[in-house]
């Protein structure tokens, strides 16, 4: 089971991806609706072998999410 993390640890990614999308820069401070578009992915999916450090997690609007699965880009 994953540990869960801390909200200051998300606000870093947040605050160093600006609060957008890194794949369609979808600005997530725009508007509430895209705000509450934001989440959370693996750069490099966990499934092939990516960390859950900082480093590996982007920003990411929920259709990027969805669209990008375990593809590496």
């Amino acid at each position: 089971m994953d540990e869960e993390k801390p909200l200051k640890w998300y606000r870093k990614m947040y605050i160093r991806d600006n609060y957008k999308c890194v794949y369609c820069h979808r600005d997530g401070k725009e508007s509430f609706y895209d705000w509450m578009t934001i989440e959370n992915d693996h750069l490099i999916p966990a499934s092939k072998g990516g960390s859950d450090g900082l480093d590996n997690m982007v920003t990411s609007c929920t259709v990027c999410y969805c669209f990008k699965g375990s593809y590496l880009p």
